[in-house]
């Protein structure tokens, strides 16, 4: 899984958008060299930012081209098992949390 991160202002975002796939084409170039393969289809994005600026973006930011693969945006993002939202929030990773620990004790609770 690829993860690049950037910053960027609403005015910047195309330039920002270019500098990500010039990045990512590098990437590839030199895992192909190294005999390796780029995985677009595991390549998440994020277009992350305060509630404010979410709002007015949402869901629908620019998309990477990479070759013949689109990466589109998502909402969310997990790295390293963290659930991370688009306002950098932890709701849903916490939420997920919790569903999990009540599934094992209710586990627990039938071993008694």
């Amino acid at each position: 899984m690829t993860r690049n991160y950037m910053c960027c202002r609403r005015s910047d975002m195309l330039s920002t958008v270019a500098q990500l796939e010039q990045c990512l084409r590098d990437v590839s170039h030199w895992m192909s060299a190294s005999r390796l393969k780029l995985n677009a289809e595991k390549t998440e994005l994020l277009w992350a930012g305060s509630r404010y600026g979410q709002t007015s973006l949402g869901s629908s930011g620019p998309s990477l081209h990479l070759g013949a693969d689109t990466v589109v945006p998502s909402n969310y993002v997990r790295v390293l098992g963290v659930t991370i939202l688009s306002d950098l929030s932890l709701d849903e990773h916490v939420s997920m949390i919790c569903t999990t620990c009540c599934f094992w004790l209710r586990q627990l609770r039938r071993v008694r």
